[in-house]
């Protein structure tokens, strides 16, 4: 649930957040993650809201080097690698992202996104449809 949160409208937050809360069991260890999730995430002065919400955004995250960090440590397949296999695969990587850029530049067909993401993002983007176009925006169009 809290992550559904990066994708409300940024005036629906914290409605968003006390929906979360009200809706939560009461338990210690719940209680601690709350209190870390308000003070990291949203009432943190140097990680704002607009910093992390993804509301309307394409991407399901709002740092987009993720995804090639993520490719990076699966190519390099060990945790701490040497400094010259770690250059190796940064050149190799170089090379891929240049063949793609002449790929796009030739309007040559990208490579299919995986169904599971496809399918994925016409879930996300079907509940924010129904969220946006609620008459009202309170607790309980929220909750669904």
């Amino acid at each position: 649930m809290c992550a559904a949160q990066a994708h409300l409208p940024i005036e629906d937050i914290f409605d968003g957040w006390l929906c979360i809360m009200e809706g939560s069991a009461e338990n210690e260890k719940l209680q601690r993650f709350f209190d870390y999730f308000v003070n990291q995430w949203m009432e943190n002065s140097v990680i704002t809201i607009d910093m992390w919400n993804c509301h309307k955004v394409l991407h399901r995250t709002n740092n987009t080097v993720e995804g090639c960090y993520n490719k990076l440590n699966r190519l390099m397949n060990k945790p701490h690698p040497k400094l010259k296999s770690l250059v190796k695969k940064l050149k190799e990587g170089a090379e891929y992202n240049s063949f793609l850029k002449k790929r796009h530049v030739l309007k040559l067909e990208k490579k299919p996104r995986l169904k599971k993401y496809i399918n994925l993002d016409k879930r996300i983007n079907k509940i924010l449809d129904y969220y946006c176009k609620a008459p009202s925006r309170d607790s309980e169009t929220i909750r669904k």
